[in-house]
């Protein structure tokens, strides 16, 4: 219980679980009929790292430097409220910023939510984004700009109101 879930875009709280029933708080403002697909995920983790401000004015950012992927792994994290309004930038959220493909990261499990982009890949190839939840980012859930050879694999992006997914010039990618 307390868990932020998102009901298609609405977000909520869970307050009660019974049996096969789940109570949640505010009540969605939108019809959510069983006859099409409604998609719901789980935006709450154990482990958060969050911006010490609450808007997209501050610095707060996470940057990836490493040239191994196996040593820059993201998994099962929450990251809430990073980067700041500057696109295209290496302080735009979590970033993977290379010069030549160099940077390489392990992305999986994990929430991006409430920044100016979830997660920014520029020039970073052979990157594995993996079952993560992009939410109401300011620009773009998962921006992907000169990088190759990645795998990108049931991502869910919502309520960017920009982009769900930016792939620039990015070749090779596998499904």
């Amino acid at each position: 219980m307390g868990d932020l879930i998102v009901i298609d875009t609405e977000a909520v709280t869970i307050t009660a679980i019974s049996g096969g029933s789940i109570s949640f708080a505010p009540i969605v403002g939108q019809a959510h009929a069983s006859s099409v697909p409604v998609i719901v995920s789980n935006l709450s983790r154990n482990a958060v790292v969050r911006s010490s401000g609450s808007s997209l004015s501050n610095s707060a950012y996470v940057e990836d430097l490493v040239t191994n992927a196996t040593s820059f792994a993201l998994m099962f994290g929450e990251f809430n409220t990073l980067g700041r309004n500057a696109s295209c930038s290496f302080d735009c959220g979590v970033t993977l910023y290379g010069t030549s493909g160099e940077v390489k990261a392990s992305i999986s499990s994990s929430t991006f939510r409430n920044g100016y982009e979830g997660v920014y890949a520029y020039q970073a190839s052979s990157n594995s984004f993996v079952s993560n939840i992009f939410y109401k980012n300011a620009d773009a859930g998962l921006y992907v700009y000169r990088s190759t050879s990645s795998q990108i694999q049931s991502n869910v992006s919502m309520s960017n109101p920009n982009y769900g997914f930016i792939l620039i010039t990015a070749l090779n990618l596998t499904p």
